[in-house]
């Protein structure tokens, strides 16, 4: 299982590796072009607003994922069969869909 799990982790890695660097970049470049106090402030606010909304998605997902796990312990299925992942991916879907609606109705607001 280690030789499949390692390069996994190494892409992962990489991958949020280039994308802290990608975001250093742009930061960089913003503090150069001297913008007014106003755009680093709106800038920073739009990033805090997605920060929150990946939370949200992520523990909405996570959460119905779990339910889901446990609702497949609970009646004690012991196989990986097609009710089993019908059930999480389920769960995933209906992370997302809540996360729609809360943020479709925070939109509204």
């Amino acid at each position: 299982m280690e030789h499949v799990l390692v390069p996994i982790a190494l892409f992962v890695c990489a991958t949020y590796g280039l994308r802290i660097l990608a975001d250093a970049v742009m930061r960089y470049l913003l503090v150069r072009s001297s913008p007014s106090e106003e755009v680093v402030r709106a800038i920073l606010r739009e990033e805090s607003r997605v920060r929150r909304e990946g939370a949200l998605r992520w523990g909405l997902i996570l959460g119905l994922s779990a339910i889901a796990l446990a609702i497949i312990q609970w009646s004690g299925w012991t196989e990986l069969g097609p009710g089993a992942i019908a059930l999480v991916v389920g769960a995933i879907a209906l992370g997302n869909l809540g996360f729609y609606a809360l943020e479709s109705r925070s939109r509204a607001d």
